[in-house]
């Protein structure tokens, strides 16, 4: 009889075991579940806020979106002008890194950036991965080459020849559908100047604004070089700011800024200041 009870006993021990581990396993899963959808997105506007700091993106080398002023030794321009803008009326510090063109989408992938504020156009590639405020500014391609070249003065005349293109920038995307022109990629504009006056290529993609502002600085390059500017532009740049993707209350919160910059007049002071107007 004592076996017999003794047996019950174990038994009932067992099964309450078995009930205790089946109801701690599945308290663990809906615990991880919790925690994957916290991290598929929209916690990055939190962390943000909860350290007062936008981390920015911006190149050194694109005047006048965004350029080392070597007066002060830090990023300035139109685009930087606009994200302290943005930050102030979120009540956020604006923390601007130097990032060169290339590395700006990978350093926002990797989380290292909160937002990118350069002379980046909206593409439905970079749509995949980021998301964009509002345009600021648009604007369409230019064709630089040397003056004296008279074989270029449109793009249907570039097929035979060599030709620049800036990597990661949406003339790069948009001759991948012109197999019949020789391309080479460059990182920056002043690259492909230097490639065009040394004859290592005819002619090269640009953004008006930054290469009429590149000049300024490069009397020498000026006297050497023409600006063609297509009447009806294949590749049209809306530039805004980047945001990561999902990120919609961010998203909300600076297109607000924007709608507010462009209905008070103050995105046109600061175009005109840049010299965009």
């Amino acid at each position: 009889m004592k076996n017999m009870k003794l047996l019950i006993t174990l038994i009932i021990a067992v099964a309450m075991l078995f009930v205790s581990a089946c109801s701690s396993s599945n308290a663990g899963n809906e615990g991880e579940s919790k925690s994957e959808s916290s991290a598929s997105g929209g916690n990055v506007y939190s962390k943000i806020q909860d350290k007062g700091v936008i981390e920015v993106g911006s190149t050194p080398s694109g005047p006048p979106f965004t350029f080392l002023n070597t007066k002060t030794n830090e990023i300035d321009g139109f685009m930087v002008d606009i994200v302290k803008s943005v930050g102030e009326e979120l009540d956020l510090d604006v923390n601007i890194n130097s990032v060169q063109w290339a590395s700006l989408i990978p350093s926002m992938d990797a989380e290292k950036l909160d937002m990118v504020a350069a002379a980046m156009a909206i593409t439905e590639e970079r749509k995949k991965v980021l998301d964009f405020s509002e345009p600021v500014y648009t604007y369409g391609e230019s064709i630089i080459t040397l003056k004296d070249n008279d074989d270029i003065n449109s793009f249907e005349d570039l097929e035979g020849f060599k030709v620049g293109v800036q990597e990661a920038s949406i003339y790069y995307t948009g001759v991948q559908e012109h197999p019949e022109l020789e391309t080479q990629t460059y990182k920056t504009h002043q690259d492909m100047a230097k490639e065009l006056q040394n004859g290592r290529i005819d002619a090269f993609f640009a953004d008006y604004p930054v290469f009429k502002e590149m000049v300024k600085e490069l009397p020498d390059l000026k006297d050497k070089v023409k600006i063609i500017k297509p009447e009806d532009p294949r590749w049209v740049a809306e530039i805004a700011l980047a945001l990561p993707k999902g990120e919609k209350e961010f998203q909300e919160d600076v297109n607000k800024k924007v709608a507010e910059m462009k209905e008070s007049g103050e995105l046109e002071e600061l175009i005109k200041k840049w010299g965009l107007d």
